[in-house]
């Protein structure tokens, strides 16, 4: 007695492939890239005011993740220990320009508050250039 024919292991089968192949599909952001950027732009800069650099890092370009570890992310920022809290005190994506569907460059305001007991209570604005780079299906940051 035959309990499944031909047909219904083909059909089952492709069901089953289509599910699967449904599991591993990367969803995509139908938004502008712009959008997009500067969405992941103040996640990163927020990680960065939290002192998350394990999350910050995570917004790096693959690339730039083969020559960059996550402890040498870190010591990028000289974070003196005696500080309490975060340097960054404030920041905004100001503008995000894209010249191609590859590449996005980002204006960030920030204003900080650095560690140096003779300014105490001062604190420093600036605008900051980021170059977003668009691999593996998500924009990424790019950081020389």
């Amino acid at each position: 007695m035959k309990l499944f024919s031909t047909k219904h292991l083909t059909v089952a089968t492709a069901i089953a492939a289509a599910l699967l192949a449904g599991c591993t599909t990367q969803q995509t952001d139908d938004r502008p890239p712009e959008d997009i950027v500067k969405t992941r732009s103040t996640e990163h800069w927020q990680a960065l005011m939290n002192l998350d650099f394990d999350k910050a890092y995570t917004y790096l370009a693959p690339s730039v993740k083969t020559v960059l570890s996550a402890d040498g992310f870190k010591r990028r920022f000289s974070i003196n220990p005696r500080q309490k809290g975060s340097p960054w005190k404030k920041t905004e994506v100001r503008s995000v320009t894209c010249a191609d569907k590859e590449t996005c460059q980002a204006k960030v305001f920030v204003e900080a508050q650095p560690y140096i007991p003779q300014f105490k209570g001062m604190s420093t604005t600036t605008v900051t250039d980021e170059q977003w780079v668009y691999q593996d299906g998500q924009w990424w940051l790019y950081m020389k």
